[in-house]
């Protein structure tokens, strides 16, 4: 078991999810939630980062699952010019070409697969039963929704959301 501490940036409904599976499915210790001052079951405010650094953590996950927020761009900024670092998560049943390549900050959830030869960029969200086939380009900030399916040869641009069963 691996000691690396992870707090979640948000609290909504799409962090609690992201919370049960760090907890149940990673090698990563749970810490809390952050979320501005005063908001209920945040244990650490938006921005102090040095709370979050006494406390050992140097990585933190998106737990906002609308990404089309103008706000959500210049929170990534903060806390990467922070020195905080944005793993990419993986769920143990996603499967991932070792010929395709994620970038920091994406989450892969339950039953996704990424085919060969495909990029994935920064911040997405590939959401449980999603697919990417092969040889797509799927950029920055992009949420496929539950069973969102990207045909081969594809490419999404940044910033965005394909629904729930898109094709």
């Amino acid at each position: 078991m691996c000691s690396k501490k992870i707090a979640i940036i948000g609290h909504g409904g799409y962090a609690s999810y992201i919370k049960d599976l760090i907890i149940s499915d990673s090698d990563y210790i749970f810490s809390g939630f952050i979320g501005k001052e005063g908001e209920p079951n945040c244990k650490y405010q938006d921005g102090n980062f040095e709370a979050l650094k006494e406390d050992g953590i140097v990585s933190v996950i998106n737990g906002v699952g609308n990404l089309s927020y103008t706000w959500f761009e210049d929170l990534v900024k903060r806390y990467s010019n922070a020195e905080l670092l944005f793993p990419v998560f993986q769920h143990s049943s996603s499967v991932v070409s070792k010929e395709s390549q994620i970038q920091k900050g994406t989450v892969v959830l339950e039953n996704s697969i990424v085919k060969a030869n495909s990029y994935i960029g920064s911040f997405c969200i590939l959401n449980s039963l999603s697919l990417v086939s092969h040889d797509c380009y799927i950029g920055n900030s992009v949420h496929l929704s539950l069973g969102a399916k990207i045909g081969g040869n594809c490419k999404v641009g940044d910033n965005t959301l394909l629904g729930i069963n898109s094709t």
